[in-house]
């Protein structure tokens, strides 16, 4: 029934336990396993977008899933980005941050050992036992206003599950939050406070 990786869906459920609510589910993984809003979509009727720019897992996705699917990467800017593919260990698969580009509007400088520290401290994207790369390519990258607009995503969001390897902190630089508010908002790394609507 509950299929989250480490119980977010049983948390959801318990503190929005309604029907009809609306989600975004951004890095979705293969739409079952490990995943944020199935449990949502398939017994509280909700409705919303799973994105998800992994090329072998946006396949499971779409024959599983009755939500929109966005075959994008989430980050800021439009356009392509490249995609590390882990091969065996989607689910750490990410962006590559060239020139640490992907964090260009944070206060950190752009200093590699910077980005490392900020990674090992808060465990963005930082695995010891690193899989071996099985694939390197070209993802369409979508900010998340135009995503909310592509999709029709109401102003009210009942919740945003971010899971992104290592970009969580770009993602919520550009997330606009003085448009769009969640009810509860949750990330693998940072949970944070439900807006007040």
């Amino acid at each position: 029934m509950y299929k989250s990786q480490a119980g977010q869906d049983i948390w959801v459920s318990q503190i929005l336990n309604y029907n009809n609510g609306v989600f975004i589910d951004i890095g979705a993984n293969s739409g079952i396993k490990n995943n944020n809003s199935f449990f949502l979509e398939s017994k509280k009727n909700w409705t919303g977008v799973c994105v998800e720019p992994n090329l072998e897992m946006i396949k499971d996705l779409k024959s599983v899933r009755k939500c929109d699917i966005a075959q994008y990467a989430l980050t800021n800017h439009t356009g392509t980005a490249v995609f590390r593919d882990k091969g065996s260990d989607k689910g750490r698969s990410h962006l590559v941050v060239s020139n640490d580009s992907l964090l260009e509007n944070d206060d950190l400088s752009n200093s590699s050992e910077e980005l490392l520290e900020l990674r090992k401290n808060y465990g963005f994207g930082v695995n010891t036992a690193t899989p071996k790369i099985h694939s390197e390519y070209e993802v369409n990258c979508i900010t998340p206003k135009e995503l909310f607009t592509k999709y029709n995503i109401p102003n009210i969001i009942d919740y945003i599950s971010l899971d992104v390897e290592g970009s969580a902190v770009n993602v919520l630089n550009c997330f606009p939050f003085n448009e769009f508010k969640g009810r509860s908002d949750l990330d693998n790394e940072i949970t944070l406070k439900p807006s007040s609507e």
